[in-house]
């Protein structure tokens, strides 16, 4: 505790401004599509432009700030659900976060895999079960918690959550590109 209080806690910090060095330099070596380039020289960028966007595309808006609200599940799953446990099951802090290491673990390889199967199937099956899947499951699996949670039950639930907000974050980066077109991708998303 001493350690994360006087220099521990900037750590992360200092790993994502790397990461952020690091992920500009790959940016910048990436070529532009030439979808994006012929529109470039078409079109202005204005505020009126952004606006106009956002009132000739109002559907495809709320669809992604439907989709997106995906985002209240993952911080609820991955990131408040050790403390839930903790505080309605009284398992142990650092159970519960050796626990959720390995269910974000289990997303991480997750993602692309839903996202390879979203490139066969389509996007819509994989944002539907997401949905179903929290609809139908979110109330058994943390009912499990109450009462005294074993480190297996605590596990059991967690992956079982990251696997439903896996379906959904799989593909909502596609679903948004393929929302709009070309000239208004990223003032509409």
């Amino acid at each position: 505790p001493d350690a994360l209080s006087s220099w521990g806690w900037r750590m992360p910090f200092l790993l994502g401004a790397f990461l952020s060095l690091y992920g500009l330099y790959i940016r910048r070596g990436l070529q532009e599509t030439p979808a994006f380039f012929k529109v470039q020289d078409h079109q202005g960028r204005t505020l009126i432009a952004i606006l106009k966007s956002l009132f000739n595309y109002p559907r495809e808006a709320l669809t992604v700030f439907v989709i997106q609200m995906n985002t209240v599940q993952y911080y609820l799953w991955l990131i408040f659900l050790p403390t839930y446990a903790n505080l309605i099951g009284g398992l142990d802090r650092s159970t519960g976060f050796v626990a959720n290491m390995i269910a974000t673990l289990v997303y991480c390889v997750a993602v692309p895999l839903f996202a390879s199967i979203s490139d066969r199937i389509g996007r819509k099956p994989l944002l539907i079960a997401s949905a179903a899947c929290f609809l139908m499951f979110s109330y058994p699996l943390l009912s499990i918690l109450p009462g005294e949670v074993s480190f297996s039950g605590f596990l059991f639930v967690a992956i079982s959550g990251v696997i439903f907000l896996a379906l959904n974050n799989a593909v909502i980066g596609t679903v948004f590109a393929e929302l709009f077109p070309t000239e208004v991708r990223t003032s509409g998303i």
